[in-house]
């Protein structure tokens, strides 16, 4: 059985007019529920790469190389700007419309259970025939999710710094309700951010530098001091280093259970009796 979801071998778009490479050649695969943190300066082909993965930049390109999606279209993808994605005047006439322009054929029973389950797994349940504009960022930000999950082509999601624009508060919201929605639909994710501390050890973190992929390595293994001199490959790559990151180190975590933000590092302390000193 083939656990993957997409994979390119020396992949490379070029814009068939000119002939200019948007892309250096890479190669990738994601598997069936894994979660991928896209990272990398401004204008280092983040969002490009992702788009063109989830097949919404492919009009007057030709293509180097070679790519398989499994009987995919184009994987749903959501950016910060909400109001883009944002149809109906409430969460449930939002969905509703998504379902009927890129839905899966089901009952009306059925839609109306899943849109539920969506709702309270999301957990907008109480919010779902509240007017959006009453809504905040992070609120409509699921909405968006949540509708993106309601396309046929839902095995992987592609979410483009859905968090720059929150608040702290609802940032974290958004981050840990979303993580726990794919681990229980298996969703596999490409995570774009500059932020950092979003990461988590076990992600698949994909580094990009001037168009080209640089690095694919688990975060743990990216950030973890594994050469002679005690630098790590992340900051080889002039990555900055999250804080939380120096502050495991110093109390002797292991690299598997290397923290990014401070909220997970006192959790980690707290469930390892680890002092701080």
């Amino acid at each position: 059985m083939n656990h993957y979801i997409y994979e390119a071998e020396q992949c490379q778009p070029i814009r068939r007019h000119d002939a200019y490479p948007l892309l250096e050649p890479f190669t990738v695969s994601i598997k069936k529920g894994e979660w991928i943190t896209l990272v990398g300066h401004n204008g280092s082909g983040k969002s490009t790469l992702a788009r063109f993965i989830a097949g919404h930049q492919r009009t007057g390109m030709d293509l180097k190389g070679s790519e398989q999606r499994y009987g995919q279209g184009a994987f749903p993808m959501v950016t910060q700007l909400t109001s883009q994605y944002l149809l109906g005047s409430t969460p449930y006439e939002d969905l509703v419309i998504c379902y009927e322009q890129y839905g899966e054929p089901m009952d009306r029973d059925r839609l109306e259970q899943y849109i539920d389950e969506l709702l309270q797994q999301l957990q907008l349940q109480h919010l779902k025939h509240v007017p959006l504009t009453q809504l905040s960022g992070g609120e409509k930000q699921l909405v968006a999710v949540a509708g993106a999950l309601l396309m046929k082509a839902n095995k992987l999601l592609v979410l483009d710094e859905v968090t720059s624009m929150l608040s702290e508060r609802n940032k974290w919201q958004v981050c840990q309700l979303i993580r726990d929605l794919a681990a229980v639909k298996e969703l596999s994710v490409i995570w774009i951010t500059q932020q950092l501390d979003e990461l988590k050890a076990s992600d698949t973190i994909w580094v990009m530098d001037k168009l080209e992929l640089v690095a694919r390595q688990r975060a743990c293994e990216l950030f973890g001091c594994n050469k002679e001199d005690g630098r790590s490959t992340a900051s080889e790559l002039g990555l900055p280093i999250p804080w939380s990151v120096y502050k495991s180190m110093e109390l002797g975590l292991s690299s598997e259970q290397i923290q990014f933000n401070p909220y997970d590092l006192a959790k980690a302390v707290k469930h390892d009796a680890v002092s701080i000193r």
